[in-house]
């Protein structure tokens, strides 16, 4: 299994077990845009988001969800680094 496939195990796992990420919309849009003129644009944007999720998030240190969210935001930023 090559790094991709990894990745994309790790956060599809991450939603059967809690379903859809509010941030995903966001994600997929920035990390699968063709359009070199916009894609910078919306990487930032998506990173944006999962930045002021995980914030929420780390109010909850007590909660194995929020837990497990966070570890897929940690993947998808990183993946979102690579995609610029």
């Amino acid at each position: 299994m090559n790094i991709q496939e990894t990745v994309e195990s790790i956060i599809s796992d991450f939603e059967k077990s809690k379903g859809n990420y509010i941030w995903r919309q966001a994600y997929d849009r920035a990390l699968f845009e063709t359009d070199p003129s916009r894609k910078a644009r919306s990487v930032a944007f998506a990173e944006t988001v999962l930045y002021g999720r995980r914030q929420q998030l780390e109010r909850l240190p007590d909660d194995p969800e929020a837990q497990q969210e966070l570890e897929a935001l940690r993947v998808a930023l990183q993946r979102l680094r690579r995609a610029l």
